[in-house]
């Protein structure tokens, strides 16, 4: 949802027993929107938000979330199953590897001293035509 009171209405529609696909629907999220809500398999380390994959990992199996707050708006969040056993998919190891080197990268930058000695890339890309 973009306004946090939208998901809190979605998320009472749930509990008051409403099909939690039905209730996607109206997700702001197209993608998800069209899967009734359905983000297949999530494994830890690999989900683009932090917060959104804390709030799943805190829930237990049939449980709805209160609506969880990122970057990039609200969420309300059901859990429908867990396996720890569960593989890593080509996509998900892709993902990880990507992740993990995003956050290795952000960790040098912040410790990092960077100097820029030539004027050109000092200055913010110009658009071309």
């Amino acid at each position: 949802c973009d306004v946090a009171q939208e998901c809190e209405e979605a998320r009472q529609r749930i509990l008051d027993g409403e099909d939690f696909a039905a209730v996607a629907k109206v997700s702001a999220d197209e993608t998800s929107r069209d899967l009734g809500g359905d983000l297949d398999w999530i494994a830890r380390g690999t989900h683009w938000s932090q917060a959104f994959e804390e709030a799943i990992f805190a829930l237990e199996v049939g449980q709805v979330s209160s609506v969880v707050s990122t970057e990039y708006g609200f969420h309300v969040i059901e859990v429908l199953e867990r396996d720890e056993a569960r593989e890593l998919s080509e996509i998900q190891i892709n993902n990880l590897k990507e992740k993990r080197l995003m956050d290795w990268l952000a960790d040098r930058r912040a410790v990092s001293t960077i100097e820029i000695y030539v004027a050109d890339l000092a200055a913010e890309p110009q658009a071309n035509g």
